[in-house]
């Protein structure tokens, strides 16, 4: 191991209520409705395109996965996907650790988004109390329940 491992006693992690944030659900979804009409036109028919694939395939049977980064919940379209699971057009999602921060944090807070250019240097990016205790518990508790997905194969 080229660093020594990390002592998780010695970590300081701080409550996200001192943190600044970048995002607010209220500012995204004023953004949402102000969109130029041109390129909203543009939108409707990039959209108009996947509704028409996505309700085909389900059509058939077939299963619907939407693979996401971070960016699709900063711009404020969960309650999309939320829509679409409801509706089962969508079957399967899938993210990395930034998407679900985010979408964690606006649920708590109806905030998100911690500035990399503050944090990193100060080496407190990604110490926030409640984003990591909760969302390590849930896995924890998804765990005890049965929850898991795959199962690790025998080596």
């Amino acid at each position: 191991m080229p660093y020594p491992a990390i002592d998780p006693r010695r970590l300081q992690v701080f409550p996200l209520s001192q943190r600044r944030n970048l995002l607010r659900v209220v500012e995204l979804a004023e953004k949402v409705l102000a969109i130029d009409p041109a390129a909203a036109a543009a939108i409707d028919a990039q959209v108009g395109r996947l509704a028409q694939r996505i309700l085909s395939a389900r059509e058939r049977g077939a299963a619907v996965m939407v693979t996401y980064g971070a960016h699709l919940i900063k711009n404020g379209a969960g309650p999309l996907l939320n829509r679409l699971i409801e509706a089962g057009l969508v079957t399967h999602l899938a993210t990395q650790g930034a998407g679900v921060i985010h979408d964690w944090e606006f649920a708590l807070q109806a905030e998100s988004g911690e500035s990399v250019r503050e944090n990193a240097p100060a080496g407190t990016f990604g110490s926030w109390d409640e984003t990591g205790r909760w969302l390590n518990l849930a896995v924890l508790v998804g765990a005890a329940e049965g929850w898991a997905w795959a199962k690790p194969s025998a080596a």
